[in-house]
């Protein structure tokens, strides 16, 4: 006879049996979330300053290439792994390796304003409204 409790303690172990599973079959680098990664924030500081933060744990500075192209920004990287070569993994949540971001920017920016800098695991980008994007009053005569 089937109760809820050996309902619940039946789930519980096929899902622990299926993680398991999808864990050490390495399918999951074939399954990746819709979202992209990393994660951004861009933040709209006002006065045509704009700040980017790229959380990237288990990435250097060295191991990034930051590039502006066609109104994008594009984060290319790669992150090491910090789990030992005979570990066995049980649950894999974060992944490594090579990755890319673009980020569409809200407007222009000047090129030369672009700055960079990693601090704690995370990457901020900085840059400022190009000139000719920031509005302008026009005079009526």
């Amino acid at each position: 006879m089937f109760t809820v409790l050996n309902i619940n303690r039946e789930l519980e172990s096929l899902y622990k049996a299926m993680n398991n599973a999808f864990n050490q079959s390495n399918l999951h680098q074939y399954f990746r979330s819709s979202q992209e990664y990393p994660y951004a924030n861009v933040i709209d500081k006002g006065q045509g300053e704009l700040e980017i933060q790229l959380p990237l744990p288990g990435a250097d500075a060295q191991s990034l290439d930051i590039t502006l192209e066609q109104g994008k920004i594009i984060v290319r990287g790669k992150r090491g792994s910090d789990v030992p070569q005979n570990a066995k993994i049980l649950r894999q949540e974060r992944e490594w390796g090579e990755f890319q971001r673009a980020i569409e920017l809200p407007f222009r920016v000047n090129a030369d304003s672009i700055k960079a800098h990693f601090k704690n695991g995370i990457l901020i980008i900085q840059a400022i409204q190009a000139e000719e994007d920031k509005p302008k009053r026009i005079h009526i005569s």
